[in-house]
């Protein structure tokens, strides 16, 4: 199977106009079935609420397709991620062949692509 260019573009983001939560990198409140980056949905809302468990929320669900549609159609609109030193740092740095934007608001059109693993060093 090979890799097609896909045939669709999003020209919306998921529920862009529905009801969604902003979803937390961490700390949501798992107990009342919230989810969040880290950890996704909770245990109890993958068991049935006949045995005890939570329904997850369909806000959340809209949440995370919206972040996940929002840079998806930035990509597919031509933009580049921008060098970010807490990213960079959070995921053990940039890989080899990566290619980012500077973070210089006066130097816009600067592209740089690392030439090393787990490189976190910031280019400009």
């Amino acid at each position: 199977m090979s890799i097609q260019r896909p045939g669709k573009l999003f020209s919306s983001k998921w529920a862009e106009k529905g009801e969604r939560f902003d979803i937390v990198e961490s700390g949501a409140d798992h107990r009342n079935g919230r989810a969040d980056i880290e950890k996704g949905f909770p245990k109890q809302t993958m068991i049935s609420a006949l045995k005890g468990g939570i329904p997850p929320w369909g806000q959340d669900h809209n949440g995370i397709l919206y972040q996940i549609t929002e840079v998806i159609q930035w990509m597919q609109a031509g933009g580049l991620p921008s060098f970010n030193q807490d990213f960079c740092n959070k995921n053990n740095g940039y890989s080899k062949g990566t290619i980012v934007q500077g973070d210089n608001p006066n130097r816009p059109w600067v592209l740089w692509q690392c030439l090393e693993d787990n490189n976190r060093f910031n280019p400009n």
